[in-house]
């Protein structure tokens, strides 16, 4: 027996491409540029050069010609490029700075422009620091003794900065009266960095202390200077020595009397001199007028009492001298016979 021939409805959906089936489309990147450099400052001192990397980035395939300039250059300064212009793929170059003698010592911010066909241009900045040459002087101390008839040294130190880099000249100022002054070496070659000053003082030369100036100086460059406070000494040593007139007294118990007590200073000794009377008996006393002093002389009163007992005795006085700066010197004595 046949079966009957049934017919089945049957479509076929065809499938098309979508944006879901192969990603996202990227769509193509806009030619433009960028420039960067190797470092964002630099230091260069006046009469001297430094250098600073210059990179381009192309962005988007861009092979176009691209043309560096540098804007705002300090007065005194000029700016060139190895490679004003990079055509193709060319992407690095170096900008020079050359600072002239008359730059003005400071920072300025220097602005590097790209420029290209068909892309906006492209900048960035640089800060460049301009310095002026000097120097610094250093004594290696602020202050020097010398007896008279002897000499005394100061080891100085010179530094060079911003550039600087050729001979400095040493002098002494204030020299007092008797003293000379030398250098070794007088002027500092290029890459010579310390001297020694030599102090002299005459025999003759003025006690006390002065201030000695030590000046450095070189062309093109602010002179500097250091101090030395410089103390002349007496040749002989700081003394004095003590004399009674009269060097004998005669009382009779109740009396007084005087003595001249000189005072001789030598090698310089201008100190005060604190005197005292020892060795006297019971009954006996004696005061200085004046006392302590700085003067050449002072008056010795000796009293007696009626408890005084008869006899000869040996007075001492003692002299103790004291130099400016509380240094005290040896006792120096004399007698007075009562």
């Amino acid at each position: 027996r046949l079966l009957p021939l049934v017919l089945l409805p049957f479509a076929l959906a065809a499938c098309s491409s979508s944006s879901s089936d192969n990603g996202p489309v990227t769509p193509p990147v806009t030619p433009s540029i960028s420039v960067s450099l190797s470092t964002p400052t630099g230091t260069v001192a006046r009469s001297s050069s430094g250098s600073v990397a210059v990179i381009l980035n192309r962005l988007g395939n861009y092979t176009g010609t691209v043309t560096l300039r540098a804007e705002n250059l300090p007065s005194g300064v000029i700016g060139t490029f190895t490679s004003p212009t990079l055509a193709g793929t060319a992407s690095a170059t170096t900008l020079s700075l050359d600072v002239g003698a008359s730059a003005v010592a400071g920072t300025t911010t220097i602005t590097l422009r790209a420029s290209g066909t068909g892309v906006a241009d492209a900048t960035t900045t640089y800060a460049l620091t301009i310095t002026a040459p000097a120097i610094t002087l250093i004594a290696g101390s602020s202050t020097a003794s010398a007896a008279q008839g002897a000499s005394a040294t100061v080891p100085l130190t010179i530094t060079r900065g911003g550039g600087f880099s050729t001979a400095v000249d040493l002098t002494a100022e204030g020299l007092p009266a008797g003293v000379t002054a030398s250098f070794a070496p007088a002027s500092l070659a290029a890459g010579v960095t310390t001297s020694t000053l030599t102090l002299t003082a005459a025999a003759n030369a003025t006690l006390g202390t002065a201030s000695v100036i030590v000046r450095a100086s070189g062309t093109g460059v602010t002179s500097q200077t250091a101090t030395v406070a410089l103390t002349i000494t007496s040749s002989t040593v700081a003394d004095f020595a003590l004399t009674a007139s009269p060097a004998s007294l005669a009382l009779t118990g109740g009396a007084s009397g005087t003595s001249a007590i000189a005072i001789a200073r030598s090698g310089g000794f201008a100190g005060i001199v604190q005197l005292t009377l020892v060795g006297a008996p019971a009954g006996v006393t004696g005061t200085f007028t004046p006392n302590p002093t700085n003067a050449s002389a002072s008056v010795l009163t000796v009293a007696t009492t009626s408890a005084a007992v008869a006899g000869t005795y040996n007075l001492t006085v003692l002299g103790q001298g004291t130099l400016p700066g509380f240094t005290v010197l040896s006792d120096r004595t004399t007698t007075i016979s009562l």
